[in-house]
C-alpha cells in the first residue's frame, strides 16, 4: 500500500517528455504504471523499500522514461537514447557487469554476452 500511495502522491516530473502535458503521475494508461509496478515487483523480490522509494532510484527511472519520451517524439535517435540511458545508469549502478550486458544487448552486440546462445536466432 505504501508504494502505491507514494506514486499516487508524487508530482509529475517537470520537463519530462514521457509525462508530456500529464497532470497525474499515475494515469490510466499502462505506460504510466511501469515505475510503480516494477518498484512493487522489486520489493516483493526482496529489495529494500526505502531504497526503491528513494529519490535517487525513482528519479533515475523517470529520467530513463524521459529519454524514451524524447525517442518517441523523434527528438533523439535510438543510439542517442541508449547512450543517454547508459550514462544515467552508469553513474548510479551497483552491478557494472549486468549493466555492461544490457549495453551489449541494446547496442546489438549480443555475441559479447555470456549467454548469447540463449537468444533467438532471428534477432
Amino acid at each position: 500500500m505504501e508504494i502505491g500511495r507514494f506514486f499516487v502522491d508524487r508530482k509529475v516530473p517537470a520537463n519530462n517528455y514521457y509525462w508530456n502535458k500529464r497532470l497525474l503521475y499515475m494515469h490510466n494508461m499502462p505506460g504510466y504504471l511501469f515505475i510503480p509496478v516494477y518498484t512493487d515487483i522489486a520489493y516483493r523480490l526482496g529489495l529494500p523499500k526505502q531504497q526503491l522509494l528513494s529519490e535517487e532510484y525513482v528519479t533515475l527511472a523517470e529520467d530513463i522514461l524521459n529519454s524514451a519520451g524524447k525517442l518517441e517524439f523523434n527528438l533523439c535517435t535510438y543510439k542517442e537514447h541508449i547512450r543517454e540511458c547508459t550514462d544515467l545508469s552508469r553513474a548510479k549502478c551497483n552491478n557494472t557487469e549486468f549493466l555492461n550486458d544490457l549495453i551489449y544487448y541494446f547496442n546489438g552486440e549480443k555475441e559479447k554476452l555470456p549467454w548469447h546462445w540463449a537468444l533467438p536466432l532471428n534477432r
